[in-house]
């Protein structure tokens, strides 16, 4: 998110950003609680709503529908609950400048990256937004080292930084690219 952040805007700051949350589970609420700490202005959504209206009071965030969350207007979206939410339906609704959020397979279908493309919005692909967890996961199984895994998950950001970049140059979608990428580092 400081990294579509600092695309967007020109500066790797979240405070004063509107960041939709689409799901309050384990990693949609650890999101909020991070967030609400940075100075986002939050719109929380979730199934099961009790949930989303206690943490919108403690945060003193607002709550969204299921329904209503993807037409958020904000800077940025993230779904972190159902994939296949960003589809041919949604994307000409949103009414957001980035998608970065924690759900798997957040795109319907794989076309749906370059509709993203046209239309705008900054995309980046579900598995460089919530590699954090498997590379935690991975240190915490191999002589866990917090230093490590910090160093690690900040380089997210500098891979996304690549994406764009490329991306930007070859007028190609964030998520083709990112493939592209993933498919050289495995090679």
């Amino acid at each position: 998110m400081l990294v579509a952040a600092e695309k967007i805007y020109g500066s790797a700051c979240l405070d004063g950003l509107k960041v939709a949350i689409q799901g309050v589970g384990n990693v949609g609420e650890r999101l909020s609680r991070l967030l609400a700490r940075d100075g986002a202005e939050l719109i929380l959504s979730d199934v099961d709503n009790a949930k989303a209206e206690r943490l919108a009071a403690e945060l003193g965030s607002k709550v969204a529908s299921t329904d209503a969350i993807l037409r958020e207007t904000c800077d940025i979206l993230a779904p972190c609950a159902l994939g296949g939410v960003i589809s041919a339906e949604t994307i000409p609704e949103l009414n957001a400048r980035a998608i970065v959020g924690g759900a798997n397979n957040q795109l319907a279908r794989p076309e749906d990256d370059a509709r993203l493309l046209e239309r705008g919005i900054l995309y980046c692909p579900d598995y460089l937004a919530n590699a954090g967890g498997i590379i935690d996961l991975h240190y915490q199984r191999s002589e866990w080292d917090r230093t490590a895994i910090e160093e690690h998950v900040a380089s997210l950001g500098e891979t996304f930084r690549e994406v764009i970049a490329r991306a930007e140059n070859s007028k190609h979608p964030t998520g083709h690219i990112a493939d592209r990428i993933a498919e050289e580092r495995f090679a």
